[in-house]
């Protein structure tokens, strides 16, 4: 079955129905920042129990919510980001101000 992981320890399948689960359940979490794995795509098993098993997960979230995220890689990317707005910004500024005063 598939789904989406809807917080820590929840995941709402495909069915619409929610199933709980632990971080241990999750095959290939390596990569991923544990702390954040709300609306990741997944691929789960369900035993007889109705517990979710053999979590894997599929594809990585949205770009917004891979921007909201504080590990060190998304503070470097944030960063990053930011740098080359600013420097876009100015840039673009210094250009109409050069365009502005040839016609003056």
């Amino acid at each position: 079955m598939q789904g989406k992981i809807l917080g820590l320890g929840v995941i709402r399948g495909d069915d619409d129905n929610r199933y709980s689960f632990s971080l241990d359940d999750i095959a290939n979490l390596s990569g991923y920042n544990s702390r954040n794995l709300a609306r990741y795509q997944v691929d789960f098993e369900i035993d007889e129990g109705n517990k979710v098993k053999d979590i894997f997960i599929l594809n990585k979230a949205s770009f917004w919510s891979r921007i909201a995220q504080d590990d060190i890689k998304s503070i470097r990317r944030n960063f990053l980001i930011a740098l080359s707005l600013y420097f876009l910004s100015n840039l673009f500024g210094f250009v109409s101000l050069m365009e502005y005063k040839s016609l003056v």
